[in-house]
């Protein structure tokens, strides 16, 4: 019997409830492209620090375990959530996000941590540098976003939407469906 799989990631939940309600007007913006792009639900709003994919049962075990013993050592890290952006540019998006200001320092030593913690059960190291953002909205098809669509990044590129602090870190599994991701905690660290 062939072994079963789950879908892993590491990451930062924004669990501050004003920060994630200042962001309901440009939400509702967002949604009125809804043609155009897949709208990430506010309880999925996260910065990824790692993600791992598709791993055996088994190893998840292990990874689950292994994960709640990770000391970071930073404490809290308080950020500014600000600001509009795409990925990779603004023609041929993938993804429009939210930005956070902070010091990135000890958000860099707990990615750092996280990926030796994963290279140790032999997953690649992260290639690309580590730009930490929330994920508000997918592009769909890679396509070229809208005038409108760039407008409303644009007059957003400074807009402030709250503080708030990051306080734990979260091994989650991703439950894919049409209707959209689901994750769900399997192990957690306090920062």
């Amino acid at each position: 019997m062939p072994s079963k799989s789950k879908r892993l990631f590491v990451g930062l939940p924004l669990a501050e409830q004003a920060v994630i309600d200042s962001m309901g007007k440009i939400v509702n913006e967002l949604n009125s492209f809804k043609q155009d792009l897949k709208i990430v639900k506010k309880e999925n709003y996260h910065i990824t620090l790692k993600f791992l994919g598709s791993v055996k049962e088994e190893t998840a075990v292990k990874l689950a375990d292994s994960f709640k013993n990770i000391v970071p050592g930073t404490g809290p890290v308080a950020f500014q959530l600000k600001g509009l952006g795409s990925f990779p540019g603004s023609s041929g998006s993938s993804v429009i996000w939210a930005g956070i200001e902070c010091d990135i320092k000890p958000l860099l030593e707990l990615q750092k941590l996280i990926e030796y913690w994963s290279a140790s059960f032999g997953f690649d190291r992260e290639k690309r540098r580590f730009t930490p953002h929330f994920t508000l909205a997918r592009v769909k098809n890679y396509s070229i976003p809208d005038a409108g669509l760039k407008s409303l990044i644009a007059d957003n590129k400074e807009t402030l939407f709250g503080e708030a602090l990051f306080k734990e870190c979260h091994l989650y599994e991703s439950f894919l469906s049409e209707l959209g991701p689901r994750y769900e905690i399997i192990s957690s660290i306090i920062l």
